[in-house]
């Protein structure tokens, strides 16, 4: 090129490279498509930039500018990331200058939350936080996750894949509840499951969540309301321990989290929301999912509502749970020490030790799947064969069970009432209609719980090592 009279830039590489720089960023090649990252000097010199803006009480409408202007040079670095980062500054910016033209050069006190994206800035390139400085070494395989999903390709990527295909998180959130579950069948299982299926499930690597709506959360919107049940989800230090260890265990191709809110979708794809709020909870999500996008290729899409079934019912269904006055005087006789079938939010007391379906670290794990070897058991299963079955197989097959308390409807026409009166139980005792209720939604008032009693009377079946089948109480 030289020798037809062109002339080289001193800012070209004529020769191979591994590392360079080029437009403001260090370019790293790689084998695998390689990485970028922020020049020292220029990560020093935004990191004092930033600090003095903190620093000042009131900011002129061109430091705003400057400061969005800067953290937007990094998307390429972080992603949506720096648009969530950016936006409060613009909009409030953009408010100033809709008021006054000459906004440029005026100072105004900045809001809480344009001083809060600062400080996160801040956190981000401080010298302790060397990995904010790089792009994700996989950022070709999300948006590759991405297309794969939004082209109706998922079926055959996830064939090819073999056992590295990615796990499917499927969360939902009602006005009341957000139920969430991981999913390690294909896809077109999962959509195709509903919450009886995942009620019954006997797979270890089929998790699920749910956990009542915090009271200040009930009035806000729908968006942030699915919002807050993806970040329940990361939140579950168990789930994400299960969660890391499938992803390296079996060398998954990445982590499709499904949801039925376009809406929130979108916040979570862009990185953009108007809502304070749902901005907040969605610099939490991605605090909290970092690992799991930068190294494993996390993405989020969605899905119609009619095939997120499964979610949609864990956000929705509830177990019956009995009274504490009728719970009250059969732990005065039987003195339990474990409630199997019961949530967080749900228990028959406070004080006793509980098995959930659920993924809680409060919880001493899933009835299908751990003993209650050496316990005295409260049992008041869901009203199915599966659950009330199991419950009776447990007590006749672990002969540390002292006791069992068996309680379920008296439904003398049930599939599985001939399979209740023909068990080892030494007595039974009736109890009236309305000694268990359940949550059923919300009151007419959009605030509080409304509460379903039963109608019919309950039927406590007593197994007991030291009798044997006599009497009704």
């Amino acid at each position: 090129m030289q020798a037809h009279g062109w002339t080289i830039s001193s800012k070209s590489q004529p020769n191979p490279f591994a590392t360079t720089k080029f437009l403001g960023f260090n370019i790293h090649t790689s084998s695998t498509g390689g990485t970028f990252s922020i020049p020292t000097r220029k990560r020093e010199k935004n990191l004092r930039f930033f600090q003095q803006l903190l620093q000042s009480t009131t900011w002129t409408g061109r430091q705003a500018a400057q400061a969005a202007g800067r953290i937007l040079q990094w998307k390429l670095i972080w992603g949506p990331e720096a648009s969530l980062l950016a936006r409060p500054i613009y909009q409030e910016l953009s408010g100033l200058l809709r008021k006054d033209q000459h906004a440029w050069f005026h100072h105004y006190t900045p809001s809480t939350l344009s001083k809060q994206m600062v400080e996160m800035v801040i956190s981000f390139i401080e010298p302790e936080s060397q990995h904010f400085w790089d792009t994700s070494p996989i950022v070709e395989t999300r948006d590759q996750l991405k297309y794969m999903f939004d082209s109706s390709l998922w079926l055959e990527y996830a064939e090819s894949c073999g056992a590295s295909a990615p796990d499917i998180v499927l969360t939902d959130a009602s006005d009341h509840a957000t139920g969430m579950w991981l999913a390690t069948c294909s896809i077109t299982e999962a959509l195709a499951t509903d919450e009886l299926a995942v009620r019954s499930s006997q797979k270890s690597s089929d998790l699920q969540a749910w956990l009542m709506l915090p009271p200040d959360a009930i009035p806000e919107s729908s968006t942030y309301r699915e919002l807050l049940g993806v970040y329940d989800f990361y939140n579950n230090e168990l789930m994400m321990t299960h969660i890391t260890t499938r992803m390296t265990q079996y060398d998954k191709q990445g982590l499709l989290h499904l949801l039925d809110s376009q809406a929130a979708v979108a916040i979570l794809r862009k990185g953009a929301s108007k809502s304070p709020e749902c901005h907040r909870l969605v610099l939490q999500i991605y605090n909290k999912t970092r690992d799991l996008r930068v190294n494993h290729g996390l993405i989020f899409s969605w899905v119609p509502r009619e095939q997120n079934r499964a979610a949609d019912a864990l956000s929705k269904m509830h177990d019956w749970c009995i009274t504490p006055t009728a719970f009250q005087r059969l732990n005065m006789q039987h003195h339990f020490t474990l409630d199997a079938f019961a949530s967080k939010c749900e228990l028959a007391a406070p004080s006793l030790a509980f098995c959930s379906r659920y993924l809680d670290t409060s919880s001493t794990g899933n009835s299908m799947l751990v003993p209650w070897s050496g316990h005295r058991v409260w049992a008041y299963p869901p009203h199915n064969t599966t659950m009330i079955t199991l419950a009776i197989r447990k007590y006749v097959e672990d002969t540390s069970i002292a006791t069992m308390a068996l309680c379920v409807p008296t439904w003398y026409s049930a599939p599985w009432w001939q399979l209740v009166w023909n068990a080892p139980w030494s007595h039974f005792k009736r109890l009236r209609p309305g000694s268990a209720s359940k949550i059923c939604g919300l009151s007419d008032d959009n605030i509080t719980l409304k509460q379903q009693w039963t109608t019919y009377p309950l039927t406590v079946f007593i197994f007991s090592r030291k009798s044997n089948k006599s009497s009704y109480t």
